[in-house]
């Protein structure tokens, strides 16, 4: 009887791990559709501090 419990328990963890597999499919699937974001322009006006010789 033990056995039968244990081994609809792991049925039952089977299923739930191959849903979420699915999902995580699914997912990485909608996400491959979007067009990427495009980079942000460089800011012109940075200016970098003048290293300091030694």
């Amino acid at each position: 009887m033990c056995y039968e419990f244990e081994r609809l328990y792991w049925q039952k963890r089977a299923e739930e791990f191959r849903q979420e597999i699915e999902q995580a499919e699914e997912k990485k699937k909608q996400a491959g559709n979007v067009a990427p974001a495009k980079p942000a322009a460089p800011e012109s006006n940075i200016t970098l501090p003048e290293p300091v010789p030694a």
